[in-house]
């Protein structure tokens, strides 16, 4: 029975992982409707014409390609988000096992014990984060022909953002921690946070740290803002209200990592990086309030989980 259950598993897999690796084909075979956007009345025209359809501005021809771009759809994005963790995944199970740190026979037990490593967890995650934003800026450059600073992600009025970011990011620590405090009078949500410890070293000098850091600190934040702020929630604004896209940004946010008991904080940092989006048209304030509210939570993880002088 043991063998039957894991055929089926195996295949399952493999359907799945089919399945998602064959997004790009079924999403990104056609080319998306382009337009280029008048400088002076941001209408949006044919590329067959260089002359504005709504105020009647002629642009040059050597204009258009600056100015051609399109737009992304839902699909784009759930290919963008699966396609980054499937492909991560199988390289990385690929380069682990070849460094020797996974067993080569994926019938054994200890494999999934081997998967659940900290060093393992944080190597698959980095290259994840790496991925997905790596994938993110592709896709926008590439096939939509936007710029990272169309986008928001630019240093114009950096000290103000500086100063939002840091405010935001510094409540929506001061808030998870006090419901991390009131979520570990509940069960499941005090076993899940015993494991999450797990996953962190106990001493400062831990080389697993070398993988933390970029990934919770700069790639982290930088792929997720680019993703739910930058890509999503300007999506969801074409068709729905300021609040209602914050929010629906804010719980695919949440959502998408996986944990039940960090569910809520990111709710909350998801808004509070979406309204600073919508007020300053920037991406940095909420780039900067993740890395806060990060920093934030690190540190006091060492402080309360490892001992002084270690």
């Amino acid at each position: 029975m043991d063998a039957i259950a894991q055929s089926i598993f195996q295949g399952l897999l493999f359907v799945v992982t089919a399945g998602v690796l064959g997004l790009p084909f079924f999403v990104w075979r056609v080319p998306p409707p382009y337009y280029w956007r008048c400088p002076r009345c941001d209408g949006h025209n044919p590329v067959d014409t260089r002359q504005c359809s709504h105020c009647e501005l002629m642009i040059a021809r050597e204009e258009m390609p600056r100015r051609t771009r399109a737009d992304w759809r839902a699909r784009d994005l759930v290919a963008i988000f699966f396609v980054s963790w499937v492909i991560s995944f199988m390289v990385g199970m690929v380069v682990l096992t070849a460094m020797g740190k996974l067993p080569t026979d994926t019938s054994e037990p200890r494999t999934l014990q081997a998967l659940l490593a900290p060093d393992i967890l944080w190597s698959l995650e980095l290259l994840k984060s790496a991925l997905f934003a790596v994938l993110c800026i592709w896709m926008l450059n590439g096939r939509f022909r936007w710029s990272l600073e169309d986008i928001g992600l630019h240093t114009d009025d950096l000290r103000g953002a500086l100063v939002m970011g840091v405010g935001a990011g510094a409540a929506v620590f001061a808030f998870g921690e006090l419901f991390e405090l009131a979520a570990s009078l509940v069960p499941v949500l005090r076993e899940e946070r015993q494991q999450v410890l797990q996953l962190f070293p106990t001493q400062t000098s831990d080389p697993l740290w070398v993988l933390i850091l970029p990934t919770v600190l700069a790639l982290g934040p930088l792929g997720s803002e680019i993703f739910f702020r930058g890509m999503l929630l300007r999506m969801l604004r074409q068709k729905r209200t300021v609040h209602l896209s914050v929010w629906g940004a804010a719980v695919a946010f949440a959502v998408a990592s996986g944990s039940a008991l960090s569910f809520v904080p990111l709710v909350a940092l998801g808004a509070a990086n979406g309204y600073l989006f919508v007020r300053s048209r920037s991406l940095v304030p909420g780039i900067v309030a993740s890395i806060v509210q990060a920093c934030g939570s690190l540190a006091w993880l060492v402080l309360r989980d490892i001992p002084l002088g270690s």
